[in-house]
């Protein structure tokens, strides 16, 4: 659980930084458009498939303390955990595009 809680706070925070770049210094071209419409997609999607793993370990805990077998929940739990990581990493891969653009347009 503090894997997803860390996940949740850094989508979260990439969120505020995708904002803060676009208000501050904005998209000068299409690609940079692009880049931010796909990391903000990346890190909502993230946050929601986080939400639904909540859900799930609050049904795998209510299982285990009624002695429940709750294996359905556990494999899509980590099935839903599997896929948060790898959105996480595209959100993050497409900010960081978004700083190599940045950057390179500052030359």
């Amino acid at each position: 659980m503090e894997y997803d809680k860390t996940l949740l706070t850094l989508s979260s925070a990439g969120i505020g930084l995708l904002v803060t770049l676009a208000t501050t210094v904005g998209a000068k071209t299409f690609l940079e458009r692009i880049l931010f419409m796909l990391s903000f997609i990346s890190f909502l999607i993230c946050i929601y498939l986080l939400f639904k793993i909540y859900e799930f370990n609050c049904s795998l805990i209510e299982g285990n303390i009624a002695n429940k077998d709750d294996s359905q929940d556990d494999q899509c739990a980590k099935e839903y955990d599997k896929h948060a990581k790898w959105v996480f990493i595209a959100g993050v891969l497409c900010l960081a595009l978004i700083g190599a653009a940045q950057m390179i347009g500052k030359l």
